[in-house]
């Protein structure tokens, strides 16, 4: 009678097992399909910034100009990092409202590595641009 019992301990578990198996396609699914969403809501909200600097470029003759960097606003930071070729992190220097100032006198190369998660051989080539910046 014991053995019966392990035995049926042992049936459960392997239906047990098998339920979880079934089900573990629907959890991918769901998990990719949460991913999925996120990354189509950040892409909406880029197209969103970028139509918005398209039109401050167009509707303001004092956007973006580099006499004037230490006084730019937060969109005008990400025209700038457009220019420089740096757009993919264009979202992050605005989700951190980083403007003219803060970009000429509070970012170094330390925090973009570390706060703003710049990779290091991008991060080199932002320092430089606000090298010419200060100029």
């Amino acid at each position: 009678n014991n053995n019966n019992n392990h035995s049926n301990n042992n049936n459960n578990n392997n239906k047990n097992e098998k339920k979880k198996e079934k089900n573990r396609p629907q959890e991918i699914a769901n998990k990719l399909n949460a991913m999925m969403e996120k990354f189509r809501r950040e892409a909406e909200e880029q197209d969103e910034l970028l139509q918005i600097l398209e039109e401050s470029a167009k509707e303001k003759s004092e956007f973006g100009k580099i006499e004037r960097s230490k006084h730019w606003s937060v969109h005008e930071v990400c025209w700038w990092l457009i220019s420089i070729g740096m757009e993919e992190y264009i979202f992050l220097f605005y989700s951190h409202n980083i403007d003219g100032n803060m970009l000429l006198h509070d970012l170094s190369e330390a925090s973009l590595l570390q706060d703003l998660s710049v990779k290091q051989i991008h991060s080199h080539k932002i320092m430089r641009a606000i090298s010419e910046l200060k100029k």
